[in-house]
């Protein structure tokens, strides 16, 4: 049968050591399907990843658009900047096509930027918290979308074309579907292990903790990500998916909080709650200039 022909997993350790901070780990798939939609990105401390959907073009064109712009090094990591300036850069790829895309920026903070429904978590002393919310739509959503003069069907479609409001691209959906992203920091601290991104399959069909037990268990990221697509493929899920793994290499940081501990320092606890950040006003002038279109 076609579920005992999985196509071999792409598995790479693609080592780009944040500064030495990061050991990275990933694995991807088509699955049944003939081609993989999906891109991976990495550029300098900035990791992301692009799903389009069914499309397999302009996932390619996003990605070496990111990489332009992040590597022409005017953004200073202004995670909802670079993604505004990659779907204003479409043009005629993004007029009826989209695609969701993350950013992750390890820094200081760790801060992420997204549209769509690609996820993203860390774990910390062994237990998973998500970075990114669910993107099915709420009530409020579905009257926004209303009034932009959108229509929802039964699946969930918007203008029966995307499950998505917020995407790169989709010029001809605009303003029913935006390409606003949403931002997220978080203090690094001590006892975060990993950082993970992940294409939306992931997070539905495994649990949070079947994914924070793998990873912990696993040790080398690698291993880890290989270990969560076969679990996911075990679930009979033969689409296109792709799993990051990031482990923080923290030498340094356990040096500072024993000192810190023993001077009778506070530390901060597991995970920091999340905060929404604010809009930066180059985000909003990007965004009128698309409304104005």
């Amino acid at each position: 049968s076609s579920k005992n022909r999985k196509k071999p997993v792409a598995l790479y350790d693609i080592g780009g050591q944040a500064k030495d901070r990061v050991q990275i780990g990933f694995a991807e798939t088509s699955g049944s399907r003939n081609k993989l939609c999906i891109r991976r990105m990495h550029s300098g401390n900035i990791y992301g990843m692009v799903d389009g959907s069914m499309n397999y073009e302009l996932p390619k064109t996003i990605q070496s658009v990111l990489k332009k712009i992040i590597s022409s090094a005017d953004h200073k990591n202004d995670l909802p900047a670079i993604l505004l300036e990659a779907h204003e850069a479409l043009e005629e790829s993004g007029e009826r096509l989209g695609a969701s895309c993350i950013l992750v920026h390890i820094g200081p903070k760790l801060s992420i930027s997204y549209v769509g429904n690609i996820g993203a978590a860390v774990i910390a002393n062994g237990s998973l918290e998500r970075l990114t919310e669910p993107s099915e739509l709420d009530e409020d959503q579905y009257d926004r979308i209303r009034s932009a003069g959108g229509t929802v069907d039964e699946n969930n479609m918007i203008n029966g074309i995307t499950p998505n409001q917020r995407q790169l691209g989709f010029y001809s959906l605009h303003p029913i579907v935006t390409p606003k992203p949403i931002n997220k920091s978080i203090a690094i601290t001590r006892d975060i292990d990993y950082i993970l991104m992940a294409s939306s399959a992931v997070w539905e069909f495994l649990s949070d903790v079947q994914i924070a037990s793998i990873a912990t268990t696993a040790v080398n990221p690698q291993i880890a990500a290989k270990t969560i697509q076969d679990a996911l493929q075990a679930c009979d899920y033969n689409g296109n998916s792709c799993v990051v793994v990031m482990r923080l290499l923290k030498p340094e940081l356990a040096f500072k909080c024993t000192s810190a501990s023993l001077m009778g320092m506070s530390i901060p606890p597991v995970v920091p709650p999340m905060r929404a950040e604010n809009s930066k006003d180059p985000e909003e002038t990007t965004l009128q200039k698309i409304e104005q279109r």
